[in-house]
């Protein structure tokens, strides 16, 4: 622990000058389908990269934004650690007008500051760091995923597989997603997004015992979906609805769109079952049901050798004075449940701290990007392999 002094002082030193870059990154609207967005976003953390030395990569894809893999120290002998976060964000173009972002108190607020632009600036401040007070014991990977907030259809998963070929052979794979103080995130439900179309018969709201009603079926379908609530297991959420076209006609269309969040593979399969049920089985004679299932992640089991390496990053934390972190799960799924199905050791959420993601709101505490530096830092510089 001999230069933990020095790594407090740096990331003192830097404060300012990352939450500068991280109000930079959030002025840069990104939404997922937005490439010259995303792409902005790349190659700005590209920019400032370069001016430490650090090696670049860019991946580039035709419709997704490219994806970038940052890294220090690559010839270094023992196993990488790698960072990741995500540049796209849900907020449309034009959402908030300009500036983006603002400072009111310890808080910062705008367009994915801390899902998950808050991420992508910790990652490069804790590099940043090492790279001042002179570490070169192991390489650090720094991946910039481009179309995570689409669950990587955008790019067709493609993404995901140029984060594991960076992946694959290192000590731990650090997800930057939004930080719960005193936790990290070491299992996840799994989760999906699906469509129903829902096909019947018009006819003359006169006589409607002649049609059938693609809304009845569809209002049938969506009760029982409904029931699905349970905090610890299945939960759906039908989000969207649309159907009929005339209010003196019977509807011979329906659509709803719907979530699904599961924690374990069992309670996929049934969730499945009877999605499919539904479908294939219309409680309204004459109508038909075709379904589409849109974006996806699995869920992220318990394992040991995530445990592992949390209890070596504590025992790194009591020794330099820092909070102990605490092992817990999460409702919704990330990068980091794919990185863990394949196999890589994950350490999910450790970014910066924040809430009212994914709203006009999304607010980050300033002070946790400092914070969320030392933690990466103090854990590149000592955890053992």
């Amino acid at each position: 622990m001999d230069k933990l002094n020095e790594l407090f002082r740096k990331t003192d030193e830097l404060e300012q000058e990352y939450i500068g870059f991280w109000r930079d990154l959030c002025e840069i609207e990104s939404p997922t389908l937005y490439k010259e967005g995303v792409d902005e976003v790349g190659r700005t953390v590209a920019e400032k990269a370069k001016s430490y030395g650090f090696e670049i990569e860019r991946h580039p894809f035709e419709k997704a934004g490219d994806c970038y893999t940052i890294t220090m120290n690559p010839e270094a002998a023992k196993k990488p650690i790698v960072l990741s976060a995500h540049m796209d964000t849900v907020h449309q173009l034009g959402s908030f007008s300009s500036p983006r972002t603002r400072i009111e108190g310890d808080k910062l607020y705008g367009p994915g500051v801390t899902d998950d632009k808050g991420g992508l600036a910790c990652a490069l401040y804790a590099m940043a760091v090492l790279k001042e007070i002179g570490f070169r014991e192991r390489p650090v990977k720094f991946i910039l995923q481009c179309d995570e907030e689409a669950a990587s259809s955008t790019s067709e998963l493609k993404s995901i597989d140029y984060m594991y070929e960076k992946s694959r052979d290192c000590l731990c794979f650090f997800n930057l997603e939004w930080y719960r103080y005193g936790q990290a995130i070491l299992w996840r439900k799994g989760c999906f997004q699906a469509t129903v179309k829902v096909h019947g018969l018009s006819y003359h709201d006169s006589r409607c015992f002649l049609g059938h009603s693609a809304i009845r079926q569809a209002s049938r379908m969506i009760n029982e979906l409904e029931e699905y609530k349970d905090p610890e297991g299945i939960t759906c959420n039908v989000a969207l609805i649309k159907g009929g076209q005339y209010k003196t006609s019977v509807p011979d269309y329906c659509e709803f769109s719907f979530s699904v969040n599961y924690m374990t593979k069992g309670q996929y399969d049934e969730i499945m079952e009877k999605i499919h049920d539904l479908c294939e089985k219309p409680y309204v004679e004459g109508t038909s049901c075709e379904i589409e299932f849109t974006a996806a992640f699995p869920n992220m089991e318990k394992k040991d050798d995530a445990f592992e390496i949390l209890e070596k990053m504590n025992r790194i934390y009591e020794k330099a004075g820092m909070r102990r972190i605490e092992a817990t799960w999460s409702h919704g799924g990330s990068d980091a449940s794919r990185m863990a199905q394949m196999g890589i050791t994950t350490i999910d959420s450790f970014g910066v701290h924040g809430t009212k993601i994914h709203t006009p709101e999304e607010e980050a505490d300033l002070s946790s990007l400092k914070d969320a530096a030392r933690r990466l830092a103090a854990v590149i510089m000592y955890i053992e392999d």
